[in-house]
Order: C-alpha cells, then sequence, then structure tokens
C-alpha cells in the first residue's frame, strides 16, 4: 500500500501500536513459561514446602501417593499440584488411578488387602482359600495378586449357592 506524504504520521503511530502490542505479547509470553518453570520444585523444595522429610517425600512418591513428574532419573513436583493435593486431603494417586482402570473395562491386579476388600472376607481367611488353592491368584516376587476380573467370576459361581 503506497501512503502520501500527509498519510505518514497517521501510518507510522499505527505501525507503532502495532509494535507496542507484539512486545507486550511476547513479554507476557516470556513471562508465563519462565513462572511455569518456576513452579516446577525438585524433591528438596518439595519437601521443604509440604514440611515433610525428603525421605518420607521419596516413600510417598513410591507408594504413589503424592502427584509428580519424573524425567529420567530426577523427580520433579509441580507447587499448584502439591497444594491441590495438600487442600483435597487426598490420601493417593493410586485410588484416582484404580478408578480410572475400572472405568476403563480392562482387568487390573490387587494386592491380597483390596482382594480382601472386594470379596468381603478377612484376610486370613484369603490366605487361607490361597493355601487350598481354593481361589484364582498369582504369586510374583513372593508377593500375592489377585485378578479383579477372576475373583469376581469365582464370586459369582458361588452365588445363590448354599453354604455347607
Amino acid at each position: 500500500m503506497r501512503y502520501t506524504f500527509e498519510q505518514l504520521p497517521d501510518a507510522i503511530s499505527i505501525l507503532h501500536e502495532k509494535v507496542d502490542s507484539i512486545k507486550d505479547l511476547l513479554i507476557e509470553n516470556q513471562q508465563g513459561q519462565h513462572s511455569h518453570h518456576s513452579d516446577l520444585m525438585t524433591v528438596g523444595q518439595a519437601a521443604e514446602f509440604i514440611n515433610l522429610s525428603v525421605p518420607t517425600l521419596y516413600t510417598k512418591v513410591s507408594r504413589r501417593q503424592i502427584p509428580v513428574n519424573k524425567r529420567g532419573k530426577r523427580l520433579y513436583f509441580s507447587k499448584d499440584e502439591l497444594s491441590a493435593w495438600i487442600k483435597s486431603g487426598r490420601k493417593g494417586i493410586l485410588e484416582e488411578t484404580q478408578r480410572d482402570i475400572k472405568a476403563s473395562g480392562t482387568d487390573q491386579l490387587l494386592n491380597a488387602r483390596e482382594a480382601a476388600k472386594l470379596i468381603n472376607y478377612r484376610r486370613p481367611t484369603l490366605y487361607g482359600l490361597v493355601r487350598q488353592n481354593k481361589i484364582p491368584y498369582s504369586k510374583t516376587a513372593g508377593k500375592l495378586l489377585f485378578s479383579r476380573n477372576k475373583l469376581l467370576e469365582w464370586i459369582g459361581q458361588y452365588k445363590g449357592k448354599p453354604k455347607d
């Protein structure tokens, strides 16, 4: 587009406004990225933030009781996620994962405590059934694991039958 000599001051003014708005957008974007990066914390920073010892924090991570991001061998914690975790008072991310698995319709492996709770048996009773090979289970690395679907099928086959 060609401008006359009289139109140049207005064109420069418009151009200057556009450059200023682009500059402001770039600064906002740069600050947003910086604040997002500063939102991440190391193990030590996270332990200090939630007032736990580092070993306790590692224990919670290994038990999947706390939200964490892992990159290689390093753990990173989001300040927002930790704040939400503290505010919600939730006990673990594991329960959320299990709900997601149940919702997806896939099978899941349960430990003895979870299996006993699912079929409404006491754990000693469950262990007795395992010793007698009367309940479907598998043993991996010395730990008993139970397929949720197989347990439900097992319970279903006794539904409506009188007890001995």
